[in-house]
């Protein structure tokens, strides 16, 4: 999140009035979670057999799925960027009109920021 940290407090004060400016972030599997088959999916292609032992290496290595991965950064966005909006890192000058967190961009437009 410091990448998207130092985005919107360089736009500061050079945002023209019909720019969009989009807050989005990296999600990275690990190798070995890229390589298999994620736990939350089965290979139809391969037998039960194989699905069931990837799914158990999946769960001993602890390894996550791309959807997962979606659900953390969901949960952890909305306060971090409450917490920017707080310490004046986004302003209305430089305040994301694009968020891919439908619900909490719904919930923004009723926020002084938005209005």
């Amino acid at each position: 999140m410091a990448e998207e940290e130092l985005f919107l407090t360089t736009i500061k004060g050079r945002v023209d009035k019909n720019d969009l400016i989009r807050l989005d972030w990296q999600l990275t599997q690990s190798g070995d979670e890229a390589a298999l088959i994620c736990n939350d999916f089965e290979d139809e292609a391969v037998s039960s057999v194989v699905n069931g032992m990837m799914l158990v290496n999946n769960v001993v290595k602890k390894n996550q799925s791309i959807i997962d991965l979606a659900q953390f950064g969901n949960q952890y966005l909305p306060s971090k960027f409450n917490a920017w909006v707080d310490n004046g890192t986004i302003n209305k000058d430089n305040k994301p009109d694009i968020l891919w967190i439908t619900d909490y961009r719904i919930e923004l437009n009723s926020t002084t920021l938005y209005n």
